[in-house]
């Protein structure tokens, strides 16, 4: 096989029969003498080296992340609860104001109806008073023009 089919069947999904036949034809191509027997030796304890070594890696990984994701999830449960209990304090909050606002509108209405009648009634007695003030000083005004008529004669 050449380097190019060799890299194709590895890019390949393998199924066994293509992994089995891929694995004959690379050790005939490259191990045809009892001498390349030794060979496959020293190449089958060197690829056990690199799984261990690559298991070992993928063991560490697995450690060093398992830390920070436990932290991390402990830290989204934690933000969950506070959330939570903030739409809790947002939606009492809510219900508070709309009471509130509830009752500074009833309190107006019932403060503007009664000064809008307290209002009217010391309004129209004020109107009244200098009306009647208007009346006594329109009256004066005549008094005095008789007076001043009846000096001049």
């Amino acid at each position: 096989m050449s380097t190019i089919q060799e890299l194709e069947v590895l890019v390949k999904d393998l199924d066994i029969t293509t992994t089995e036949i891929y694995v004959a034809d690379f050790l005939n191509s490259h191990f045809c003498e009892l001498e390349d027997l030794e060979k496959l030796d020293s190449v089958l304890n060197d690829l056990k080296k690199n799984e261990q070594i690559l298991n070992e890696k993928c063991v560490q990984l697995q450690n060093e992340t398992l830390k920070p994701l436990q932290q991390s999830l402990k830290l989204f449960d934690s933000t969950i609860v506070k959330l939570e209990e903030l739409q809790a304090t947002r939606l009492e909050l809510q219900d508070t104001l709309a009471e509130h606002c509830d009752k500074v509108t009833s309190k107006n209405l019932t403060n503007s109806q009664g000064r809008s009648t307290d209002n009217n009634v010391t309004l129209l007695e004020q109107l009244v008073s200098l009306q009647k003030q208007v009346d006594s000083l329109e009256r004066s005004k005549q008094y005095l023009k008789i007076l001043v008529v009846a000096e001049e004669l």
